[in-house]
């Protein structure tokens, strides 16, 4: 069974009157908490007091929230698709997103196992430090090398 509490953030103002109904619907209104877009400072101590980070995004970039929510060491349940298995790499347990049923399985297979979350927990950490801002800022300046040297 599961206890606690559930919160969204990020929800897209167009899906939110869906998203309000399908929560009163279900009679799930005490237990799910909509918190809609929050400041980037407030993310780490969310990530922090999450049980785990579910992301079932059908069109990502690159998924910012999946690398913030590692390095907090928040373990993570998302979409395999797009660039999302790229970042996470097997840091995170993935889901086929068109799939409710197989989106249910995986948090709840991840949810139950505490061995598994703390797994995750260190998994992420070592993930997220392939995307720091210094690594990324070094690695656009090889590439402008590597491309200037060929120009010439």
């Amino acid at each position: 069974n599961f206890s606690g509490e559930l919160v969204l953030t990020g929800i897209a103002s167009h899906h939110h009157d869906e998203v309000k109904k399908t929560i009163r619907d279900l009679g799930l209104t005490e237990r799910v908490r909509i918190l809609g877009y929050l400041p980037y400072e407030d993310l780490p101590c969310l990530y922090n007091l999450a049980r785990l980070l579910v992301f079932p995004s059908l069109h990502e970039g690159f998924g910012i929230p999946l690398i913030e929510a590692m390095a907090s060491g928040c373990p993570v349940v998302c979409a395999q698709g797009t660039s999302i298995p790229e970042v996470v790499g097997d840091a995170a347990s993935m889901f086929d997103p068109t799939d409710p049923e197989k989106i249910a399985e995986t948090i709840w297979a991840v949810w139950s196992d505490n061995d598994r979350l703390n797994s995750m927990r260190v998994k992420g950490l070592q993930r997220a430090q392939n995307f720091s801002w210094q690594l990324t800022v070094k690695d656009t300046i090889d590439v402008y090398r590597r491309v200037s040297d060929h120009a010439e």
